[in-house]
């Protein structure tokens, strides 16, 4: 048992065939409470979308952080990354071995993904949103399909003064991310129109990113595309 961890559940009656864990960003702790524009509100959204395409959800407490508005603290990320680490066997023994896993992660949960698929024996498909790769990493072969999501207005800056001189935009360093990232197959790059860094579900005048995500996790087509721009 661990200490103050709760286990959300969405599973669908009868046979089902996908499952995703949420790992969602450093802004939130509780499962269901809100964290940054609107990151909540996404995952509620991408969850009765699923619900209905017979896919299970599961969702999870993460530790508390000191400091939301200052980069995470090494204790943090281990203890954020043993969570997970405990949550997902978890989750592996609640599914079948005929039942697929998708490892979803925004921001910090991306990395934190990115930090444990080198220690899994078993396949799972994982979608990184908001993760920029500096570095190149190494994705074993096993691993099903990789997805980088962006959203078109998340603008990035490598410098410590940010002028709009400094910023990049997610086509480039989408592009920087993916050609860094080794790996036996090609991973998918989506970059959703109009959306900031968490795919704020309400401005559902430009992409949908409810929408996009569900295709990920149900169309092995997409995920196999070389830079898929939705």
């Amino acid at each position: 048992m661990i200490k103050n961890l709760r286990i959300h559940e969405s599973l669908p009656s009868g046979d089902y065939e996908h499952c995703l864990l949420i790992v969602q960003s450093g802004q939130m702790s509780r499962y269901d409470e809100g964290g940054a524009f609107q990151e909540l509100e996404l995952y509620n959204h991408l969850e009765e979308s699923l619900k209905r395409e017979k896919v299970g959800v599961f969702r999870f407490d993460f530790p508390e952080r000191k400091d939301l508005s200052s980069p995470v603290l090494d204790e943090e990320y281990g203890k954020r990354l043993d969570r997970l680490q405990r949550v997902l066997s978890i989750v592996k023994e609640k599914v079948d071995d005929n039942q697929s896993i998708t490892l979803m992660g925004m921001s910090l949960g991306a990395d934190l993904i990115m930090d444990l698929i080198n220690t899994l024996s078993y396949k799972v498909s994982i979608i990184l949103i908001g993760s920029v790769i500096f570095e190149e990493i190494h994705i074993p072969a096993f691993i099903e399909s990789v997805s980088l999501i962006y959203g078109s207005e998340d603008y990035i800056s490598l410098e410590e003064e940010v002028t709009m001189e400094s910023l990049i935009k997610p086509e480039t360093y989408g592009v920087d991310s993916l050609n860094n990232i080794e790996w036996g197959k090609d991973p998918a790059l989506v970059i959703l129109k109009g959306l900031g860094h968490s795919l704020d579900v309400n401005q559902l005048e430009y992409d949908d990113p409810v929408k996009a995500l569900s295709d990920l996790i149900l169309r092995r087509e997409l995920r196999e595309s070389k830079c898929k721009e939705i």
